[in-house]
Protein backbone atom coordinates (compact mmCIF):
# COMPACT_ATOMS: atom_id res chain seq x y z
CA UNK A 1 0.00 0.00 0.00
CA UNK A 2 1.81 3.28 -1.43
CA UNK A 3 1.34 6.47 1.30
CA UNK A 4 0.74 8.65 -2.32
CA UNK A 5 -2.56 6.55 -3.11
CA UNK A 6 -3.44 6.25 0.65
CA UNK A 7 -6.59 7.28 1.15
CA UNK A 8 -8.71 6.21 4.54
CA UNK A 9 -12.38 5.77 4.30
CA UNK A 10 -13.56 6.65 7.97
CA UNK A 11 -17.21 5.78 8.05
CA UNK A 12 -18.44 8.89 10.13
CA UNK A 13 -20.22 6.32 12.45
CA UNK A 14 -16.37 4.41 13.01
CA UNK A 15 -14.80 3.84 16.06
CA UNK A 16 -11.55 5.19 17.17
CA UNK A 17 -10.42 1.44 16.86
CA UNK A 18 -10.58 1.83 12.98
CA UNK A 19 -8.92 4.42 12.78
CA UNK A 20 -5.75 3.25 14.64
CA UNK A 21 -6.05 -0.37 13.00
CA UNK A 22 -5.60 1.35 9.49
CA UNK A 23 -2.44 4.17 10.75
CA UNK A 24 -0.95 1.10 12.48
CA UNK A 25 -0.82 -0.72 8.63
CA UNK A 26 0.48 2.63 7.29
CA UNK A 27 3.75 2.61 9.75
CA UNK A 28 3.92 -1.17 9.31
CA UNK A 29 4.77 -0.76 6.01
CA UNK A 30 6.84 2.29 6.29
CA UNK A 31 8.87 0.52 9.00
CA UNK A 32 9.57 -2.47 6.45
CA UNK A 33 10.44 -0.25 3.90
CA UNK A 34 12.38 1.77 5.76
CA UNK A 35 14.62 -1.28 7.29
CA UNK A 36 15.10 -2.75 3.75
CA UNK A 37 16.60 0.43 2.74
CA UNK A 38 18.88 0.76 5.97
CA UNK A 39 20.25 -2.65 5.41
CA UNK A 40 20.46 -2.05 1.66
CA UNK A 41 22.46 1.28 2.71
CA UNK A 42 24.53 -0.80 5.66
CA UNK A 43 25.77 -3.62 2.61
CA UNK A 44 26.99 -0.96 0.58
CA UNK A 45 29.08 1.07 3.42
CA UNK A 46 30.74 -2.50 4.14
CA UNK A 47 31.36 -3.39 0.41
CA UNK A 48 32.28 0.35 -0.25
CA UNK A 49 34.92 -0.30 3.23
CA UNK A 50 36.31 -3.07 1.70
CA UNK A 51 36.81 -1.66 -2.02
CA UNK A 52 38.73 0.80 -0.46
CA UNK A 53 40.69 -1.54 1.87
CA UNK A 54 41.36 -3.56 -1.43
CA UNK A 55 42.28 -0.01 -3.47
CA UNK A 56 44.81 0.77 -0.37
CA UNK A 57 46.13 -2.68 -0.66
CA UNK A 58 46.53 -2.97 -3.99
CA UNK A 59 47.92 0.70 -4.04
CA UNK A 60 50.48 -0.42 -0.94
CA UNK A 61 51.83 -3.36 -3.16
CA UNK A 62 52.04 -1.38 -6.48
CA UNK A 63 54.10 1.10 -4.71
CA UNK A 64 56.53 -1.49 -3.02
CA UNK A 65 56.83 -3.36 -5.95
CA UNK A 66 57.83 0.31 -7.66
CA UNK A 67 60.58 0.62 -4.92
CA UNK A 68 61.56 -3.18 -5.35
CA UNK A 69 62.22 -2.14 -9.19
CA UNK A 70 63.92 1.03 -8.45
CA UNK A 71 66.31 -1.20 -5.77
CA UNK A 72 66.82 -3.81 -7.93
CA UNK A 73 67.99 -1.13 -10.97
CA UNK A 74 70.73 0.20 -8.69
CA UNK A 75 71.67 -3.43 -7.98
CA UNK A 76 72.34 -4.70 -11.06
CA UNK A 77 75.03 -1.83 -11.95
CA UNK A 78 77.26 -2.89 -8.22
CA UNK A 79 79.75 -5.24 -9.00
CA UNK A 80 80.32 -5.88 -5.16
CA UNK A 81 78.62 -8.50 -3.59
CA UNK A 82 78.83 -7.45 -0.21
CA UNK A 83 77.58 -3.61 -1.33
CA UNK A 84 74.80 -5.70 -2.80
CA UNK A 85 74.13 -7.60 0.43
CA UNK A 86 74.14 -4.02 2.57
CA UNK A 87 71.90 -2.42 0.27
CA UNK A 88 69.38 -5.82 0.40
CA UNK A 89 69.20 -5.66 4.17
CA UNK A 90 68.97 -2.36 4.63
CA UNK A 91 66.25 -1.74 2.30
CA UNK A 92 64.10 -4.77 3.74
CA UNK A 93 64.83 -3.11 6.85
CA UNK A 94 63.53 -0.27 6.37
CA UNK A 95 60.10 -1.24 4.06
CA UNK A 96 59.32 -3.66 6.91
CA UNK A 97 60.89 -2.13 10.25
CA UNK A 98 59.50 -4.54 12.49
CA UNK A 99 61.98 -6.96 10.84
CA UNK A 100 65.31 -7.67 11.68
CA UNK A 101 67.59 -9.10 8.16
CA UNK A 102 70.21 -10.93 7.83
CA UNK A 103 72.17 -11.80 4.98
CA UNK A 104 74.40 -15.35 4.63
CA UNK A 105 76.46 -16.34 2.10
CA UNK A 106 78.29 -19.75 1.52
CA UNK A 107 81.73 -19.63 1.15
CA UNK A 108 83.69 -20.52 -2.56
CA UNK A 109 83.59 -24.29 -0.91
CA UNK A 110 79.69 -24.13 -0.38
CA UNK A 111 80.94 -26.00 2.87
CA UNK A 112 79.93 -23.45 5.39
CA UNK A 113 77.79 -20.24 5.95
CA UNK A 114 78.89 -16.72 7.05
CA UNK A 115 77.06 -13.40 7.69
CA UNK A 116 78.22 -10.74 5.77
CA UNK A 117 75.17 -8.18 6.55
CA UNK A 118 73.03 -7.20 9.06
CA UNK A 119 70.14 -4.38 9.42
CA UNK A 120 69.97 -3.67 12.43
CA UNK A 121 73.15 -4.94 13.72
CA UNK A 122 73.43 -8.39 15.67
CA UNK A 123 75.48 -8.47 18.18
CA UNK A 124 76.48 -11.59 19.27
CA UNK A 125 74.60 -13.69 16.89
CA UNK A 126 77.20 -13.93 13.79
CA UNK A 127 77.52 -17.72 14.29
CA UNK A 128 73.80 -18.54 14.51
CA UNK A 129 72.88 -20.55 10.98
CA UNK A 130 76.68 -20.35 10.22
CA UNK A 131 76.45 -24.02 9.37
CA UNK A 132 76.99 -26.57 6.54
CA UNK A 133 74.63 -24.81 3.88
CA UNK A 134 72.92 -28.48 3.26
CA UNK A 135 71.71 -28.37 7.52
CA UNK A 136 69.57 -25.22 6.58
CA UNK A 137 66.45 -26.58 5.88
CA UNK A 138 65.41 -23.69 3.72
CA UNK A 139 68.38 -24.19 1.09
CA UNK A 140 68.20 -28.01 1.53
CA UNK A 141 64.47 -27.57 0.12
CA UNK A 142 65.29 -24.94 -2.06
CA UNK A 143 62.01 -23.56 -0.99
CA UNK A 144 61.51 -20.31 1.52
CA UNK A 145 60.71 -21.30 5.35
CA UNK A 146 58.19 -19.28 6.78
CA UNK A 147 56.98 -19.69 10.56
CA UNK A 148 53.90 -17.05 11.17
CA UNK A 149 52.76 -18.42 14.31
CA UNK A 150 54.75 -19.61 17.65
CA UNK A 151 51.65 -22.12 17.69
CA UNK A 152 52.88 -23.83 14.44
CA UNK A 153 55.61 -26.60 14.35
CA UNK A 154 59.09 -25.15 14.70
CA UNK A 155 61.19 -26.40 12.00
CA UNK A 156 64.57 -24.86 12.40
CA UNK A 157 66.59 -25.94 14.90
CA UNK A 158 68.85 -22.41 14.89
CA UNK A 159 65.93 -20.34 15.06
CA UNK A 160 63.86 -21.96 17.84
CA UNK A 161 64.94 -19.30 19.86
CA UNK A 162 63.17 -17.12 18.78
CA UNK A 163 59.97 -18.76 16.92
CA UNK A 164 57.54 -18.58 20.48
CA UNK A 165 57.87 -14.63 20.36
CA UNK A 166 58.71 -13.76 16.82
CA UNK A 167 57.92 -15.10 13.41
CA UNK A 168 60.97 -15.83 11.17
CA UNK A 169 61.11 -16.08 7.10
CA UNK A 170 64.29 -18.16 5.57
CA UNK A 171 64.34 -17.23 2.05
CA UNK A 172 67.22 -19.66 -0.46
CA UNK A 173 69.14 -17.52 -3.02
CA UNK A 174 69.32 -19.86 -5.91
CA UNK A 175 71.89 -19.41 -9.05
CA UNK A 176 73.15 -21.28 -11.50
CA UNK A 177 71.38 -24.80 -10.23
CA UNK A 178 73.19 -24.35 -6.59
CA UNK A 179 71.68 -22.25 -3.36
CA UNK A 180 74.53 -19.91 -2.74
CA UNK A 181 73.04 -17.89 0.32
CA UNK A 182 69.76 -17.09 2.62
CA UNK A 183 68.13 -13.76 3.93
CA UNK A 184 66.70 -14.60 7.03
CA UNK A 185 64.27 -12.01 8.55
CA UNK A 186 62.82 -12.01 12.59
CA UNK A 187 59.76 -10.80 12.74
CA UNK A 188 57.90 -9.01 15.58
CA UNK A 189 54.57 -10.08 16.40
CA UNK A 190 51.91 -7.59 16.06
CA UNK A 191 50.91 -6.33 20.01
CA UNK A 192 47.96 -8.83 21.24
CA UNK A 193 48.28 -11.27 18.50
CA UNK A 194 50.11 -14.00 17.61
CA UNK A 195 50.92 -13.37 14.26
CA UNK A 196 53.67 -11.47 12.73
CA UNK A 197 53.36 -8.22 11.23
CA UNK A 198 53.76 -8.83 7.75
CA UNK A 199 50.19 -9.47 5.35
CA UNK A 200 50.40 -11.93 2.39
CA UNK A 201 51.01 -8.70 0.52
CA UNK A 202 54.35 -8.55 2.00
CA UNK A 203 55.40 -12.26 1.76
CA UNK A 204 55.05 -11.87 -2.35
CA UNK A 205 56.73 -8.47 -2.09
CA UNK A 206 59.47 -10.10 -0.20
CA UNK A 207 59.67 -13.34 -2.52
CA UNK A 208 59.71 -11.03 -5.67
CA UNK A 209 62.42 -8.86 -3.98
CA UNK A 210 64.89 -12.50 -3.29
CA UNK A 211 64.27 -13.43 -6.46
CA UNK A 212 65.70 -10.41 -8.21
CA UNK A 213 68.48 -10.30 -5.83
CA UNK A 214 69.29 -13.86 -6.39
CA UNK A 215 69.36 -13.03 -10.76
CA UNK A 216 71.45 -10.60 -9.91
CA UNK A 217 74.21 -11.60 -7.61
CA UNK A 218 74.13 -14.44 -9.86
CA UNK A 219 74.46 -12.56 -13.24
CA UNK A 220 77.19 -10.54 -11.09
CA UNK A 221 79.12 -13.75 -10.31
CA UNK A 222 78.82 -14.84 -14.05
CA UNK A 223 80.09 -11.46 -14.99
CA UNK A 224 83.54 -11.75 -12.96
CA UNK A 225 83.58 -15.39 -14.42
CA UNK A 226 83.55 -14.34 -17.59
CA UNK A 227 85.89 -11.20 -17.10
CA UNK A 228 88.26 -14.04 -15.21
CA UNK A 229 88.02 -16.59 -18.12
CA UNK A 230 88.78 -13.63 -20.60
CA UNK A 231 91.99 -12.82 -18.65
CA UNK A 232 93.51 -15.49 -18.17
CA UNK A 233 95.25 -18.06 -19.48
CA UNK A 234 94.03 -21.61 -19.21
CA UNK A 235 97.68 -23.64 -19.48
CA UNK A 236 99.07 -21.82 -16.89
CA UNK A 237 96.30 -20.08 -15.02
CA UNK A 238 98.14 -17.04 -14.82
CA UNK A 239 96.73 -13.48 -16.00
CA UNK A 240 97.05 -13.16 -19.97
CA UNK A 241 98.49 -10.16 -22.06
CA UNK A 242 95.35 -8.35 -21.97
CA UNK A 243 94.78 -8.27 -18.02
CA UNK A 244 98.44 -7.18 -17.59
CA UNK A 245 98.59 -4.35 -19.92
CA UNK A 246 95.13 -2.75 -18.17
CA UNK A 247 97.46 -3.71 -14.92
CA UNK A 248 100.55 -1.85 -16.23
CA UNK A 249 98.14 1.12 -17.01
CA UNK A 250 96.41 1.44 -13.77
CA UNK A 251 100.06 1.13 -11.98
CA UNK A 252 101.36 4.47 -14.42
CA UNK A 253 98.15 6.12 -13.28
CA UNK A 254 99.05 5.26 -9.37
CA UNK A 255 102.88 6.56 -9.88
CA UNK A 256 102.01 9.39 -11.55
CA UNK A 257 99.61 10.45 -8.47
CA UNK A 258 101.96 9.55 -5.90
CA UNK A 259 105.24 10.21 -7.33
CA UNK A 260 106.30 6.24 -7.11
CA UNK A 261 108.31 4.22 -9.31
CA UNK A 262 107.98 0.59 -10.40
CA UNK A 263 109.96 -2.01 -12.29
CA UNK A 264 108.91 -4.60 -15.05
CA UNK A 265 110.58 -7.40 -16.61
CA UNK A 266 110.12 -9.53 -19.67
CA UNK A 267 111.33 -12.76 -19.34
CA UNK A 268 112.02 -16.11 -21.83
CA UNK A 269 112.63 -19.41 -21.76
CA UNK A 270 116.01 -20.23 -23.55
CA UNK A 271 116.13 -22.76 -26.60
CA UNK A 272 112.07 -22.97 -25.73
CA UNK A 273 111.33 -24.66 -29.54
CA UNK A 274 114.11 -26.90 -29.46
CA UNK A 275 111.75 -28.37 -26.22
CA UNK A 276 109.19 -28.83 -27.93
CA UNK A 277 111.01 -30.27 -30.98
CA UNK A 278 112.75 -32.61 -28.76
CA UNK A 279 110.47 -33.55 -26.05
CA UNK A 280 107.00 -32.44 -27.57
CA UNK A 281 104.56 -29.67 -26.65
CA UNK A 282 103.35 -31.35 -24.05
CA UNK A 283 106.90 -31.24 -22.26
CA UNK A 284 107.07 -27.42 -23.66
CA UNK A 285 103.91 -26.80 -21.72
CA UNK A 286 104.84 -28.27 -18.52
CA UNK A 287 107.73 -26.40 -18.37
CA UNK A 288 105.56 -23.51 -18.93
CA UNK A 289 103.52 -24.44 -16.04
CA UNK A 290 106.58 -24.53 -13.71
CA UNK A 291 106.91 -21.16 -14.21
CA UNK A 292 104.21 -20.07 -13.18
CA UNK A 293 104.40 -22.12 -9.87
CA UNK A 294 107.74 -21.09 -9.85
CA UNK A 295 105.98 -16.92 -9.70
CA UNK A 296 103.92 -18.49 -6.41
CA UNK A 297 106.96 -19.05 -4.55
CA UNK A 298 109.36 -16.13 -5.45
CA UNK A 299 106.80 -13.25 -6.11
CA UNK A 300 105.27 -10.77 -3.75
CA UNK A 301 101.24 -10.96 -3.56
CA UNK A 302 101.39 -7.18 -5.10
CA UNK A 303 103.43 -8.44 -8.01
CA UNK A 304 101.88 -9.52 -11.03
CA UNK A 305 103.19 -11.94 -13.41
CA UNK A 306 101.58 -12.76 -16.87
CA UNK A 307 102.16 -14.97 -19.82
CA UNK A 308 102.38 -12.42 -22.74
CA UNK A 309 102.79 -14.45 -25.08
CA UNK A 310 103.98 -17.78 -26.22
CA UNK A 311 107.21 -18.45 -23.72
CA UNK A 312 107.43 -14.97 -22.71
CA UNK A 313 106.20 -14.11 -19.19
CA UNK A 314 105.65 -10.24 -18.23
CA UNK A 315 106.31 -9.08 -14.05
CA UNK A 316 105.48 -5.97 -12.63
CA UNK A 317 107.14 -5.07 -9.64
CA UNK A 318 104.97 -2.29 -7.64
CA UNK A 319 107.18 -0.07 -5.27
CA UNK A 320 110.49 -1.55 -6.48
CA UNK A 321 113.60 0.23 -8.24
CA UNK A 322 115.40 -0.86 -11.02
CA UNK A 323 118.37 -2.36 -8.60
CA UNK A 324 115.78 -4.12 -6.33
CA UNK A 325 114.13 -5.47 -9.15
CA UNK A 326 117.40 -7.28 -10.42
CA UNK A 327 117.61 -8.89 -7.43
CA UNK A 328 114.22 -10.32 -7.68
CA UNK A 329 114.54 -11.50 -10.97
CA UNK A 330 117.74 -13.22 -10.41
CA UNK A 331 116.61 -15.21 -7.62
CA UNK A 332 113.48 -16.22 -10.14
CA UNK A 333 115.51 -17.27 -12.76
CA UNK A 334 117.87 -19.46 -9.95
CA UNK A 335 114.96 -21.12 -8.29
CA UNK A 336 113.46 -21.91 -12.07
CA UNK A 337 116.61 -23.89 -13.16
CA UNK A 338 116.80 -25.69 -10.17
CA UNK A 339 113.29 -26.61 -10.58
CA UNK A 340 113.82 -28.19 -13.70
CA UNK A 341 116.20 -30.58 -12.22
CA UNK A 342 112.88 -31.75 -10.23
CA UNK A 343 111.05 -35.28 -11.78
CA UNK A 344 108.06 -32.99 -13.15
CA UNK A 345 109.76 -32.22 -15.74
CA UNK A 346 111.89 -35.07 -18.40
CA UNK A 347 114.05 -32.34 -19.90
CA UNK A 348 116.88 -30.75 -17.92
CA UNK A 349 118.77 -27.45 -17.06
CA UNK A 350 116.20 -25.21 -18.67
CA UNK A 351 117.33 -21.31 -17.91
CA UNK A 352 115.77 -18.38 -18.63
CA UNK A 353 116.55 -14.60 -20.18
CA UNK A 354 115.31 -11.46 -18.81
CA UNK A 355 115.03 -7.89 -19.70
CA UNK A 356 114.10 -5.14 -17.15
CA UNK A 357 113.16 -1.59 -17.77
CA UNK A 358 112.23 0.72 -14.73
CA UNK A 359 109.34 3.84 -14.52
CA UNK A 360 109.99 6.88 -15.30
CA UNK A 361 113.85 6.46 -15.65
CA UNK A 362 112.91 4.59 -19.11
CA UNK A 363 110.21 5.77 -19.90
CA UNK A 364 106.41 7.14 -18.44
CA UNK A 365 104.81 5.07 -21.47
CA UNK A 366 103.61 1.82 -20.96
CA UNK A 367 104.52 0.49 -24.65
CA UNK A 368 107.67 1.95 -24.54
CA UNK A 369 108.25 0.73 -20.97
CA UNK A 370 107.81 -3.21 -22.62
CA UNK A 371 109.84 -1.86 -25.53
CA UNK A 372 112.49 -1.21 -23.63
CA UNK A 373 112.32 -4.15 -21.46
CA UNK A 374 112.17 -5.88 -25.05
CA UNK A 375 115.43 -5.42 -26.38
CA UNK A 376 117.64 -5.74 -23.35
CA UNK A 377 116.05 -9.44 -23.00
CA UNK A 378 117.14 -9.67 -26.99
CA UNK A 379 120.63 -8.45 -25.55
CA UNK A 380 120.91 -11.65 -23.03
CA UNK A 381 120.04 -13.98 -25.60
CA UNK A 382 122.83 -12.59 -27.68
CA UNK A 383 125.05 -12.18 -24.95
CA UNK A 384 124.43 -16.28 -24.10
CA UNK A 385 121.21 -17.04 -22.47
CA UNK A 386 120.60 -17.44 -19.00
CA UNK A 387 121.22 -13.60 -18.06
CA UNK A 388 119.07 -10.32 -17.13
CA UNK A 389 120.03 -7.19 -18.43
CA UNK A 390 118.60 -3.94 -16.92
CA UNK A 391 120.58 -1.22 -18.87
Amino acid sequence: MSPETFTPEINPAGTFTQIYSLFHELMTGLSEKEKDVLDRLARLEMEEKRLIDRYRAIKQFSDRLWEVANVCEILFNISDERKICEIVVKFLSRLYPVSRVRFLYANSGRNRMRLVAASPPVAGEEDRCAVYPMDCLALKRCRPLICTSPEKEIFCSELKEVAPTQGYLCLPLMGGGSVFGCINMVIDHREGLNEPALDENALKIIDIFTTYVSLIINNNLLMKTVRREAMTDRLTGLPNRRYVLEVLQTEIFRCERYGNVFSLALLDVDTFKSINDNYGHDEGDRVLMLIADTASRCLRKVDTVARYGGEEFLVILPHTGLQAAVTVIERFRKIFNQQTFSDFLNVKNVTLSAGLAEYPTDSNDGPTLIKIADERLLRAKRAGRNKVVWE
